[in-house]
């Protein structure tokens, strides 16, 4: 049995695994994972993963929440990007572990987003402008960086146009969950529903003295499943498909109801 690594998707729980990880056991998974860092592309022809996230200097590092905005990518030397597995700087090293991601419905996980964007918008007018410019997307909408208050269903049909839905998809907040496989490597899946019951299986399994018992970055819920029209369920539909397909979870084609969304 290899050593245990960890894939953080977001807003899959992974704040909470890293950080009972450290507190408990002194290993430093996700957040905290100093050599999970974008780099060259396994095929070696492409580096621009690592053009597009090596991007702002260590005089700016403390100055910039790495999760302000679901198409920011920001790296410090301590905290790596959502990057998928196949865009880390040593992508070689892979198979020197066995790894572990955590799933997540994804209708629940954009809720969740949306939860967590508008609890961080305050923030985003702490960043300086000149710093903020150098590492936004071109092509982002000026709407995303305001505090301005949007709607669930615009913010996500705004991020939806902006993820690269090609092969050098590099990983951020809205990248599809099946893309963190890879079939060079044994890869646990877990689920979020479950979490803290398969998390701390998967630990007795490996030996680990990591007991999930917290829960970190929990957003206020200023939204809900309800709030998700069916135009918007339809496009989660459509561009997470394999997600739902791969991880084994049920697609909708209707809207929610109020008392549905609470369960």
């Amino acid at each position: 049995m290899k050593p245990l690594r960890f894939i953080h998707i977001s807003k899959t729980g992974g704040q909470s695994i890293s950080k009972v990880a450290r507190e408990q056991a002194r290993i430093e998974w996700g957040m905290f994972d100093k050599q999970y860092r974008p780099g060259i592309k396994k095929s070696g022809k492409d580096d621009s993963a690592a053009d597009r996230l090596q991007i702002v200097h260590s005089e700016s590092s403390q100055q910039i929440d790495s999760d302000l905005s679901p198409v920011i990518c920001k790296l410090s030397s301590n905290i790596p990007c959502h990057i998928l597995l196949s865009n880390i700087q040593h992508y070689e090293t892979i198979n020197r572990y066995d790894w572990f991601m955590v799933v997540r419905n994804p209708y629940e996980r954009f809720v969740s987003l949306y939860n967590w964007y508008t609890m961080r918008q305050n923030k985003m007018q702490n960043i300086p402008q000149h710093i903020l410019t150098r590492i936004i997307q071109k092509k982002m909408p000026q709407k995303m960086l305001q505090n301005k208050k949007i709607g669930i269903n615009e913010y996500l049909c705004n991020g939806f146009e902006h993820i690269n839905v090609q092969n050098t998809c590099v990983g951020c907040h809205f990248t599809e969950q099946y893309r963190y496989l890879d079939p060079q490597c044994h890869i646990r899946v877990l689920r979020y529903e479950n979490l803290e019951e398969e998390f701390n299986q998967l630990m007795k399994e490996y030996k680990y003295r990591i007991i999930l018992n917290t829960k970190q970055n929990v957003s206020i819920k200023t939204a809900s499943l309800a709030d998700l029209t069916l135009e918007t369920i339809e496009t989660i539909n459509k561009i997470y498909e394999k997600d739902f397909t791969t991880f084994h979870y049920e697609m909708r084609h209707s809207v929610f109801e109020k008392e549905e969304s609470k369960k």
